[in-house]
């Protein structure tokens, strides 16, 4: 998995990033195709959540809601 820049400003870039790349490779045959859709929202939110544990720690229950806002 994927480490993020400690400062959450380059952090926030980086996963930008990760999502235009997924995206583009995902839309490069001209058919954004539903399992890739699904695939990208699945990979960005397993990114997020270890973004969550590595800044909280692994109980990561306290955090449900920011969690789903991030």
């Amino acid at each position: 998995m994927l480490s993020f820049d400690k400062d959450p400003k380059i952090a926030e870039q980086q996963m930008h990033a990760i999502i235009f790349s997924l995206a583009a490779f995902g839309y490069i045959d001209g058919d954004f195709a539903s399992s890739e859709r699904d695939y990208i929202r699945d990979y960005v939110e397993e990114l997020v959540r270890q973004r969550a544990r590595d800044a909280v720690g692994d109980d990561l229950s306290a955090h449900g809601a920011t969690i789903e806002k991030w």
